[in-house]
């Protein structure tokens, strides 16, 4: 087995770390799948730099240099490894040529034909290793050739049937969809599209699928012909198909297993910690991100798991800072041209910030940044006119939303309601209720998902900000869908994204709305001894007002947003839930002893 001393870090700030082959090879699989392209980049250079030049990380080098947008640079390349390229790659060389060239801004038609040809012709004659090396390849790189992974993986099979990455690539498939021609990555559930009975077939679905996986995955792990590059990926699917089945510590179990067994594999580090936050360890999590970050002081992921508990969970805004600060510092130097991982990264943060400046701060550059490497990219300008929103300002967030709008247009997703929900609710915001109604009326005749939480909140503020005759009919239907969509997100595990998912900004906004309706009907109930309604205690729905139901689920997944918290203190001050609001106001004073209110 080769062995070779390669630096984990891409200037060698970081202390050497022993990795195998397979651990290389495993780590580029790894960050391809992430979406990491310069990060494959530099796995495949610093193992080449110490193993030799392998054909195999030569193309995995040539595919980040695609991922990154150099189409150019890696088809000559690619071209090039073609004179003198190792059997096992050729089929995966050309097939990465024709993704190339149909990923590029003009597209050579002529050359596209000539490799595809060239493709279905290698393919009769490739041995199972370069099947294999195609197939994942093609699951890997998504596009329009995605779809043939699996049947390329399983043409592999037919001729090895003991092949262990050709396995593991099935399970992967199985797991997720990605490389099936018959099923794709299942949508998350955003707060513009929360239907419960939706949530629950896809739920089910991914749940049979991931059932399916890993019976593959324990397959392979038992296998006495296990390659480590299978038995690593093969651990990651296991651990990621155990959080799909809410078996949550299971997952951590595999990931501790994946440690302990194959030291060398840098990324461990940060998917320990990503499992143990989602078997709600925040306490373990925390502490394996800062053991990442004691070896890697540039681990993205580790960064950005310190930012979510500091923000979510400790209500740390000073910490967030810093760490923001270091995550900046971090995504420029490891991942300079990597817009969509700038743009999730502001937003993930932006999502949990509680309205902090700095952090918000933060998030805008790093979401300028994305804008700058894509500038037409319409999921960028929405997330920005989102955080102008956020700011108030109204004005600046309508003209992205429009950006937003006419990019979706241009994608082809007309279904795609986010740029019109954003800016109804700035013109609400900004007093433009007469736009908003017209936009909201025209919205009825095309909104299809009887139970989506954002259009009846849209309808239900703008009836309220005119006094409108059906504003308690509107009340009500939002108080209907905001317990669904409760009842189906709030099951799902934290995650770093879990907030991208539930908005906090409209579920606050939803429970003000609810305050100022509840609040004019009746102030004077008597003060209440709250000992039994504290965020974790069951309340009947009569007796809990509907604004607290919504501020004590919020607060349960992250007690550490200050906004949210101060919501509820004052939601249950106003109920006469005086014990509760007192324990809240204290909890606040740990995070902000200065504030006068909290005292009061």
């Amino acid at each position: 087995r080769r062995y070779a001393t390669v630096r984990a870090a891409r200037f060698g700030r970081v202390p050497a770390v022993a990795m195998s082959y397979d651990e290389s090879r495993a780590m580029v699989t790894h960050y391809a799948r992430l979406g990491y392209a310069r990060h494959v980049q530099t796995t495949c250079a610093n193992a080449a730099r110490a193993l030799g030049n392998d054909p195999a990380l030569s193309f995995w080098r040539a595919f980040g240099t695609i991922a990154e947008g150099g189409h150019s640079e890696a088809i000559t390349k690619l071209e090039a490894m073609l004179t003198h390229a190792d059997r096992d790659i050729e089929l995966a060389c050309m097939a990465a040529i024709v993704h190339a060239h149909k990923s590029a801004r003009v597209v050579d038609e002529d050359s596209v034909e000539r490799y595809e040809t060239r493709v279905l012709s290698e393919e009769q004659s490739a041995s199972a290793t370069a099947l294999v090396e195609c197939a994942t390849f093609y699951h890997l790189a998504g596009g329009p050739d995605a779809g043939r992974a699996k049947d390329t993986a399983r043409r592999a099979l037919d001729l090895a049937p003991g092949d262990v990455r050709a396995k593991t690539l099935l399970g992967w498939i199985e797991m997720t969809g990605r490389g099936d021609g018959d099923a794709r990555d299942e949508p998350g559930t955003g707060t513009g599209t929360a239907s419960g009975v939706l949530t629950s077939a896809r739920s089910a679905t991914s749940r049979r699928r991931a059932a399916a996986a890993v019976r593959v995955f324990d397959e392979v792990l038992r296998s006495p012909d296990k390659g480590g590059e299978a038995a690593i990926d093969a651990l990651l699917g296991k651990a990621r198909a155990m959080t799909v089945l809410s078996r949550y510590d299971a997952a951590v179990d595999v990931m501790n297993e994946l440690a302990a067994r194959h030291p060398g594999f840098a990324p461990a580090a940060s998917e320990r910690a990503k499992a143990r936050l989602a078997a709600c360890d925040f306490e373990g999590a925390a502490e394996n991100a800062r053991r990442g970050l004691a070896e890697d002081p540039e681990d993205i992921e580790c960064h950005r798991v310190m930012v979510f508990l500091s923000l979510s969970r400790d209500g740390d805004v000073q910490a967030a800072r810093r760490q923001m600060a270091s995550l900046e510092e971090a995504l420029e130097r490891r991942e300079p041209r990597n817009a969509f991982l700038f743009l999730e990264t502001s937003r993930d943060a932006a999502r949990v910030a509680g309205g902090d400046a700095a952090v918000l701060a933060s998030c805008g550059r790093l979401l300028e940044k994305a804008r700058s490497l894509r500038p037409d990219d319409g999921a960028i300008s929405c997330e920005s006119a989102y955080q102008a929103r956020l700011a108030g300002k109204y004005g600046d967030a309508i003209e992205l939303y429009a950006a937003a709008a006419t990019a979706a247009e241009a994608e082809g997703r007309l279904d795609d309601l986010t740029p019109m929900y954003g800016t109804i609710l700035c013109q609400i915001l900004d007093r433009r209720v007469s736009e908003a109604a017209s936009q909201l009326e025209f919205l009825e005749d095309i909104a299809t998902d009887e139970n989506d939480l954002v259009f009846a909140f849209l309808n239900a503020l703008n009836a309220h900000a005119v006094n409108a005759e059906d504003a308690d009919a509107r009340a009500e239907e939002l108080q209907r869908r905001a317990a669904l969509f409760l009842e189906s997100v709030l099951k799902k595990p934290p995650a770093l994204d879990f907030f991208a998912e539930c908005d906090p900004d409209v579920l606050l906004r939803c429970a003000s709305l609810f305050s100022e309706r509840d609040g004019s009907v009746d102030r004077t109930a008597g003060a209440r001894d709250a000992g039994t309604a504290d965020a974790g205690t069951a309340e009947s729905e009569t007796e809990t007002p509907r604004a607290l139901r919504i501020l004590e689920a919020l607060c349960r997944r992250a007690p550490g947003m200050r906004g949210a918290q101060e919501h509820l203190m004052r939601a249950r001050f106003a109920a006469g839930f005086l014990d509760a609001a007192a324990r809240t106001a204290h909890a606040l004073l740990r995070l902000d002893d200065a504030h006068g209110e909290f005292r009061v």
